[in-house]
């Protein structure tokens, strides 16, 4: 099934494909959603997972904890309950056959921890002396992962949660970012190399450079870069260019005066290593400046494949913001400015 959340109401609404019209669901209990925690609403978004029997659970960061929703689209209702009494800081990640999530309680950062029927409540604290305050771990980015590790990133450092090699035991911890580096996120995910290593754009704020920091080593590994490409993980690109190497490798030739355009990964295929993403004209002032702007852009919707392929446009501002979705054999494309959402049909 399709839904559509309006968080701040806490409303849910199922797509009925033969009414072709929004319905709204309601709760058996006759009570709303709890009000959402949206303290960055770039990375906000909620987490679904489905059991053995094939029950669908969706997770929605809350202010009274992470909201474990069970909709039924053939009765137009849903039931809720909640995991962890206090704010979810960050979105949820599902990671190791679990859901995760940082959650504030009784003034302390914890993580919280449930299976994927919500079924199930445990708490992993964190060692006070390494935190921040807690007014400073705002604007926490998406979950990343790996086989080894659970990352929220903030700005002023990075909630990580660790497999030990040995056994199903976790390490939780909170580790700053090195002193002089800044966390540049505008520029989409981290890298993740062959290896299965994270590394995070930073910028130094002594010089002005560029750094990629690693973020799975134990001890601080750093690379300097040229300067900052877009990234959706295994991909980036240098200017409208598709770059196999790491970032801060710059080839031994090639010239960038002749590009006119910047492409921006959005979405990666882990199968064929296709990429989705938008192409839009390149600013003389420089990308992180263009990634700022609160100007309405033209952005060239395109897939790349080996080729890149154009097949839509749209003139919105921030059209980075775009958010992919397949559903019924379609590809979608939602942004708020759009007074529609647009589809394309999946070739197999």
């Amino acid at each position: 099934m399709l839904l559509a959340l309006e968080p701040r109401k806490g409303q849910i609404f199922v797509w009925l494909e033969k009414a072709r019209q929004w319905q709204e669901l309601h709760d058996e209990q006759g009570s709303l959603i709890a009000p959402v925690h949206d303290a960055n609403k770039k990375a906000w978004r909620a987490e679904a997972a489905s059991s053995s029997a094939q029950h669908s659970m969706l997770f929605v960061p809350t202010e009274e904890g992470i909201a474990c929703i069970a909709p039924n689209a053939a009765s137009l209702s849903y039931s809720v309950h909640y995991i962890g009494q206090g704010a979810a800081l960050a979105a949820p990640g599902k990671w190791t056959d679990s859901i995760w999530a940082p959650v504030e309680k009784d003034g302390q950062l914890n993580v919280v921890r449930t299976d994927l029927q919500g079924r199930s409540e445990e708490w992993l604290s964190l060692d006070t002396e390494t935190l921040p305050p807690l007014s400073g771990l705002n604007s926490f980015q998406a979950p990343i992962s790996s086989a080894r590790n659970l990352v929220w990133m903030c700005n002023a450092g990075r909630l990580q949660i660790t497999r030990k090699s040995t056994s199903n035991e976790v390490l939780v911890s909170f580790l700053p970012w090195p002193d002089g580096l800044v966390p540049q996120f505008d520029f989409g995910s981290p890298y993740q190399a062959k290896d299965g290593d994270l590394w995070q754009l930073c910028q130094n704020t002594t010089d002005r450079t560029y750094e990629y920091l690693n973020l799975s080593a134990r001890q601080t590994m750093r690379e300097i870069a040229e300067q900052p490409r877009p990234c959706t993980g295994q991909f980036n690109y240098r200017l409208a260019q598709r770059v196999h190497t790491a970032p801060w490798t710059e080839p031994g030739h090639g010239h960038d005066g002749a590009q006119t355009s910047v492409v921006l990964p959005q979405l990666e295929s882990t199968n064929n290593n296709a990429v989705l993403g938008i192409r839009v004209e390149k600013s003389p002032q420089g990308m992180a400046n263009m990634l700022r702007s609160k100007e309405r852009q033209r952005a060239i919707l395109i897939c790349e494949t080996g080729s890149q392929t154009a097949f839509g446009q749209v003139m919105v501002t921030a059209p980075w913001c775009l958010r992919w979705f397949m559903h019924n054999h379609k590809l979608w494309a939602f942004h708020p400015e759009l007074r529609a959402i647009f589809g394309w049909e999946l070739a197999s």
